[in-house]
This record gives C-alpha cells, structure tokens and sequence, in this order.
C-alpha cells in the first residue's frame, strides 16, 4: 500500500507523538487501532529518514537567475529529480529550493514563496521563475532567430539541424 504524506504530517511535534503501546486491559479493536497507528507512525519515520538521506545527496546547482535557456533547463532537470528522488512533496520542495537559488532567482522565491507564499505547483513555480528572469520578449527573440536560421556552407547538416532543435526548445 502506498501512502502519500503531506508536510503537516510532519509538524513540530511529530517525534514526540509516539502512539501507545498496547495495555493487558486494551479490548481488541483498541488493540488493533495502536498497532496500525504505530504501524503508520514507524512508516512515517521511514519515509522522513529516506528523504533526509537524500536532500543532501546531489542536490541541485545552485541556480542564479541568468537568462541562459540552457541553464535554465538543465537546473529545472536537477530539481525534478531531486524532488523524485528525495520522494519530497511539492510544498516540501518549494521550501527547500531557496537553498538552490541566487541573484535575481533567489528574489523571485523570496516575494512569491516565502512573503507571499504563493502556492505553486512546480510546473507553475518553474514558469514564473522563468517569466520573471527572462526578458518579456525573449520567446519572440528566440522565434526569430529559428526563422533567420540558415545553413552555413561550413556547417554540416546535422549542425544546423542541431542548431533548430535548440532554438525551438526554447
């Protein structure tokens, strides 16, 4: 059975909330409510001891703010499976990206998440990331450059090829 835990799960006093032990005078059912309650707190502290392993294992390059399409992707890339292979939830991730970020990337998380605390999916997160860092005209920049794009006597075909794709990835 696989179960999702919310970040309240694990609030403030999440270790000192140990369920009851069963008692001699316990009826059955109360018998069997501890023990899955124990069984769901012990699962808990499994899932919370995995995902600090592993936020500190390869963590994401810490992230700017420069208005590179390729840096941009490549740390959006990381974070996903950070968050996938710390098995972190969205809010938990959100909270922790800051620790990721700089410059101007690190104000646009400081007014949306932390002041405004804005509730984002990643996707959203990502897109307004990426509306706030690059200029308003850069897609429109980027479209042009796809369409002024030619193939260079010197360049091989695979090369302007190569140079398409990643004009249109952006």
């Amino acid at each position: 059975m696989k179960s999702t835990h919310s970040l309240s799960d694990f609030g403030v006093d999440f270790l000192a909330l140990e369920p009851e032990s069963d008692h001699e005078s316990d009826s059955a059912d109360v018998k069997r409510s501890k023990r899955l309650a124990r069984r769901e707190y012990r699962a808990k502290l499994n899932l919370l001891k995995y995902q600090q392993s592993f936020i500190k294992n390869d963590p994401p390059f810490t992230y700017h703010g420069e208005a590179n399409a390729t840096t941009f992707k490549k740390w959006v890339r990381e974070v996903r499976e950070w968050k996938d292979r710390a098995r972190l939830t969205t809010n938990q991730s959100l909270r922790m990206l800051g620790k990721y970020l700089g410059g101007q990337a690190y104000r646009f998380f400081e007014r949306d998440v932390l002041d405004l605390q804005k509730d984002y999916s990643m996707t959203e997160f990502f897109e307004q990331l990426f509306d706030y860092v690059f200029p308003p005209d850069f897609r429109m920049q980027q479209r042009q450059k796809f369409l002024e794009c030619k193939q260079e006597p010197k360049h091989t075909v695979r090369d302007y090829l190569r140079r398409l794709r990643d004009l249109a990835d952006t």
